[in-house]
């Protein structure tokens, strides 16, 4: 074999590998090995076999043969040993076949009607079994050397390895599609049991109470509504389980303003986040109730005049931390929180804990807290 020859052969197979890795199409990528066989073989007439159950082999993908000879994914051809190809698959041999000559196989009608006369086939091997045969056809009277036989052989394993690596994408690709589905239906379940809850709530608001088991109904309700909301953006986002900090942030704050009667942009103006920011759940429902907790207070307490501002912020900091900044412009009330305070606060500084941050109040000119975080839970 010339030099010539090898490296137009190195260069076939170094082709192919970089197209296995480029593509996720099989049958583009089966196409391709035909046309590195004809070039790397100088044959006239390539083909990948498939093994089908029942025995039989399907021709997958084809060079050189025209669609009133076969169809690829439509012709079949006999298997077992009672054809070269089968023969090839079944003992894992090369088979060069002499076909005016050949007495131990029966020429297929591809064989007979492009007048093939040599014949080499090679069995491509997968993890999980035998996928099929790759077959290199010469019209002319010259047969395959050793060299031949070598080369087609390296190309069949490398085909197996795409053919399998195609294979195991395809497996993990279904396993995500059926995880995701399962997702989105515990998710879309998880907010209409929430909603029922809130309908029940709201049905008891609408019942003569005292004063104080009003207020404590309205509390829960807000709690649990800043739940329905953090799974309504993770029901309606990727199965990834990441969810836009900011846009949640800015959704749950709008619907406390609606739910108090006031309007985000009127006497008591709402400032949210918008640039986008992704977090993981736990992280984001805690958040949304610390930021539920901190509005309640506000919008019920800071303005008494009716009029002021709420702010919300998400600062990125180096190390990949992130700043929350809350603040209201209301009237300052008197003294720090404290842990020991009511439930809220309570909550408030529970929820710190659980995710980790640091929290810093501060009462100049109204009511601010400041969280400092990781947006990935480490837990």
């Amino acid at each position: 074999m010339g030099d010539d020859v090898w490296l137009r052969r190195q260069q076939a197979l170094a082709r192919f590998g970089e197209k296995a890795l480029a593509t996720g199409d099989i049958g583009a990528l089966l196409h391709e090995a035909c046309l590195l066989v004809v070039q790397g073989l100088d044959s006239p007439i390539a083909k990948v076999l498939k093994k089908l159950p029942d025995g039989e082999l399907l021709l997958c993908a084809a060079v050189g043969i025209p669609r009133s000879v076969a169809v690829t994914g439509e012709t079949r051809i006999q298997g077992s040993t009672k054809s070269a190809a089968g023969y090839a698959i079944d003992t894992g041999k090369p088979v060069m076949s002499h076909v005016p000559d050949e007495q131990r196989f029966e020429a297929g009608d591809i064989v007979r009607q492009m007048q093939v006369c040599y014949s080499l086939n090679v069995l491509v091997r997968c993890e999980d079994g035998a996928y099929g045969a790759l077959e290199a056809d010469r019209t002319e009277d010259r047969p395959y050397t050793e060299d031949d036989i070598d080369f087609l052989t390296t190309y069949a394993n490398l085909l197996g390895a795409a053919i399998q690596r195609h294979r195991t994408g395809e497996r993990i690709n279904a396993l995500l599609r059926s995880q995701t589905l399962l997702f989105r239906e515990l998710q879309h379940r998880v907010k209409n049991d929430l909603q029922v809850v809130l309908a029940v709530i709201a049905l008891q608001l609408n019942q003569p109470l005292g004063e104080e088991a009003k207020q404590q109904l309205e509390s829960i309700r807000d709690r649990i509504d800043s739940l329905r909301v953090v799974h309504e953006r993770l029901f309606a986002g990727s199965a990834t389980g990441q969810i836009d900090l900011a846009e949640y942030l800015r959704a749950l704050a709008t619907g406390r303003f609606r739910m108090h009667g006031l309007d985000p942009a009127g006497a008591i103006q709402l400032e949210a986040p918008t640039a986008p920011l992704d977090t993981d759940h736990d992280v984001a429902i805690a958040l949304g109730l610390i930021v539920n907790e901190f509005l309640t207070n506000s919008l019920k307490h800071a303005f008494p005049t009716g009029r002021g501002s709420v702010r919300i912020a998400l600062t990125r900091h180096e190390g990949g931390s992130v700043r929350l900044h809350l603040a209201d412009s209301g009237a300052p009330r008197t003294g720090a929180p404290k842990s020991g305070g009511g439930i809220g606060l309570k909550l408030i500084d529970l929820l710190v804990r659980q995710i980790d941050a640091e929290a810093a109040w501060s009462r100049d000119r109204g009511t601010r807290l400041e969280l400092l975080f990781r947006p990935a839970s480490a837990r």
